[in-house]
C-alpha cells in the first residue's frame, strides 16, 4: 500500500441526475443517449448514497491525459539497460510482448526504433504502452479537501445540480473502513502535489519500480488542477480486480446538495436514502449550497429535513 498522510473530512462531488438516458439502438446495437422528459437519477451516485459503494478507477479512465502519467525517457537509459529489458529471453514480461508485437518481432525495426528514440525524442506510443502496463495494477478513488469550490461543482456535480458527500474516519489515524464481499480494508488518503514540470523516469522495467517511485506519479498532477485540493486513496490490485468498495455507513458525515439542485430532486434523493436504511439519517448532516452575498463564493447552509420529507 502507498505511504500515507491524512486529513479530517474528504469530499466526493457527484452528479445526481441527467436528462439523458443510455439506450441500445435497435438497428445498430450501439449504445446511444436519448433525451428524456423526466430526469434519470445517476445510478452510481445512488449506489454511493444508499449502499456506500465507491468506484475505484484505473488511471487511464481519468479526464486529465497527464494524470498518473509516467514519462519514461529512453534517451536517458543506457543501451545495456535497454538490451536487458527488451532482449533477455528470460524476461517474459508484458513490455517485451508489447514491443515485439508492435514491430512484428522484427528485431532490426525494433533496434532502429530504439536508436531513433534515444538520439531524438520520445516515442509517444512507447511511453503510452509502458504507462498503461506500469499502472494497470492500481485503482484510485479521488476526493477533495473542500466542499465549496465553484469549479468542482461545475465540473463534477452537474453544474451545481449534483451533490457532495463528506466522509470522515472514525479512527484516530483517519483511515477509512472499506469492504468487499471477501475482505475489509482500512485505507488512508494522501494529498496530491502539483507541479509545472514533468519528471522523467529512468527505469522502464516496471518490475523494478519501487513503491516510492510509483507513488510519485500517482499523487502528482499539473499545477492547472491545484484548485481541486485533491486527495486520493490508491489500492494495489494485483488479482482481485477491484472496482467497487463499500464504505462503513457510519463514516458518511454530511451530504450537501448543489446550489441549483431542484427541490423535487432533493426530496426524491432523501426518500431513497431513507428507504435504503443504509445510513442513520439522524447522524448525517444535510446541507444545500447558497450564494455568499456580495462575493463570488458559495457556502453550505443546513437544511430543514421536514421541508422535504413529511
Amino acid at each position: 500500500m502507498m505511504s500515507e498522510d491524512n486529513t479530517n473530512i474528504l469530499y466526493k462531488y457527484r452528479p445526481l441526475y441527467s436528462n439523458w438516458k443510455k439506450e441500445r439502438d435497435e438497428e445498430t446495437g450501439e449504445e446511444i443517449l436519448r433525451k428524456v422528459k423526466n430526469p434519470v437519477l445517476d445510478e452510481n451516485t445512488l449506489s454511493l448514497l444508499t449502499k456506500g459503494e465507491f468506484y475505484f478507477s484505473a488511471p487511464n479512465e481519468f479526464n486529465d491525459p497527464f494524470d498518473c502519467y509516467i514519462p519514461t525517457a529512453p534517451h536517458l537509459i543506457s543501451l545495456n539497460e535497454l538490451d536487458k529489458v527488451l532482449f533477455d529471453r528470460r524476461d517474459k514480461g508484458r513490455l517485451l510482448q508489447i514491443l515485439n508485437n508492435k514491430f512484428n518481432n522484427n528485431k532490426l525495426e525494433l533496434l532502429n526504433f530504439i536508436n531513433r528514440t534515444i538520439n531524438n525524442e520520445q516515442d509517444s506510443d512507447f511511453n503510452h504502452e509502458i504507462n498503461i502496463q506500469a499502472l494497470s495494477i492500481f485503482k484510485i478513488c479521488c476526493f477533495s479537501e473542500v466542499c465549496d469550490e465553484i469549479r468542482m461543482w461545475s465540473h463534477y456535480a452537474s453544474s451545481h445540480r449534483g451533490v457532495c458527500i463528506g466522509i470522515k474516519s472514525l479512527k484516530k489515524n483517519n483511515k477509512l473502513m472499506f469492504n468487499t464481499t471477501d475482505i475489509s480494508m482500512n485505507l488512508a488518503s494522501r494529498k496530491v502535489e502539483y507541479d509545472d514540470d514533468i519528471q522523467y523516469l529512468k527505469e522502464i522495467d516496471q518490475t523494478k519500480l519501487t513503491d516510492k517511485e510509483i507513488s510519485k506519479y500517482l499523487y502528482h498532477k499539473s499545477r492547472h488542477w491545484k484548485y481541486e485540493k485533491e486527495r486520493r486513496i490508491a489500492i494495489l490490485d494485483n488479482s482481485l480486480n477491484l472496482k467497487i468498495l463499500t464504505l462503513n455507513p457510519e463514516e458518511i458525515f454530511e451530504i450537501i446538495f448543489g446550489l441549483k439542485t431542484p427541490s423535487y430532486i432533493i426530496k426524491f434523493t432523501l426518500q431513497k436514502i431513507i428507504d435504503s436504511k443504509f445510513i442513520n439519517i439522524d447522524k448525517v448532516i444535510f446541507y444545500k449550497m447558497e450564494y455568499v452575498s456580495g462575493k463570488y463564493n458559495i457556502q453550505k447552509k443546513r437544511i430543514n429535513f421536514s421541508e422535504y420529507i413529511k
